[in-house]
């Protein structure tokens, strides 16, 4: 007897989607570059609090918004054959590349629904954690340069401008 997908009842639980398919991208070579490795992948967008209380707010605290950012932190597990952090690192160790190109582009990809953010940004620290009974690791502190934008349809082979 064959079992196919069809004939199982269709399961309607939970919509969330699992942290592993958001994945990091790194535009080189006219295509997106996996990070690969990823174990953390975090993305941080805020916006600086502009203070305008005063005197006729009864007592309470007034802000608005001001000048937005994003950043991000992620870690990666070292492994050999990493396409996406080998152009990263290449990046931070070469002042000359850095001044050629003082930034990189980032894809942040739900890799489910191929919604995406693109943006440029800056890697500012690098650094790598070996403890004796863990795997290697590093991470890297990305600091937007400009804004992000949110897109669909993600194709790894294609930068979308």
């Amino acid at each position: 007897m064959a079992y196919t997908a069809e004939i199982y009842p269709q399961y309607t639980g939970s919509s969330a989607i699992a942290g592993k398919k958001f994945l990091l991208y790194v535009a080189y070579e006219n295509k997106w570059n996996l990070i690969g490795g990823l174990r953390d992948t975090g993305l941080e967008i805020s916006a600086d609090a502009i203070d305008a209380s005063s005197k006729d707010n009864g007592g309470w605290g007034e802000s608005i918004p001001g000048t937005r950012s994003w950043s991000s932190s992620p870690t990666v597990v070292v492994k050999t054959n990493n396409a996406g952090d080998a152009i990263i690192e290449a990046w931070v160790l070469d002042e000359d590349l850095q001044n050629q190109r003082p930034a990189l582009q980032f894809a942040f990809v739900n890799s489910q629904t191929k919604e995406y953010y693109t943006g440029w940004g800056t890697v500012s620290s690098y650094s790598y954690e070996a403890s004796y009974d863990d795997v290697m690791t590093k991470s890297m502190e990305i600091g937007g340069v400009g804004p992000l934008a949110k897109k669909d349809a993600f194709d790894a082979n294609t930068i979308a401008a």
